[in-house]
């Protein structure tokens, strides 16, 4: 579903000065904020329950390899 961006990632070159880094980070957050939606949809649908999971956080520490801190 997502090979074109995991593709993307892969073959970045990031450049060693400070405008590329805040660059990069920005987008990063951009991804995370989307990551962050898609979870809070998940979880309140209820999908996590189709995979056998007690919770939105289990399903994150089996399918997410998220560790009960994160």
């Amino acid at each position: 579903m997502f090979e074109s961006l995991a593709t993307e990632v892969e073959e970045l070159s990031i450049p060693l000065c400070g405008e590329a880094l805040i660059e990069v980070l920005a987008i990063k957050d951009r991804l995370a904020a989307k990551i962050s939606d898609a979870v809070s949809d998940f979880d309140r649908a209820g999908l996590w329950d189709l995979d056998s999971s007690t919770s939105m956080t289990a399903w994150l520490r089996q399918h997410g390899a998220m560790t009960k801190r994160e």
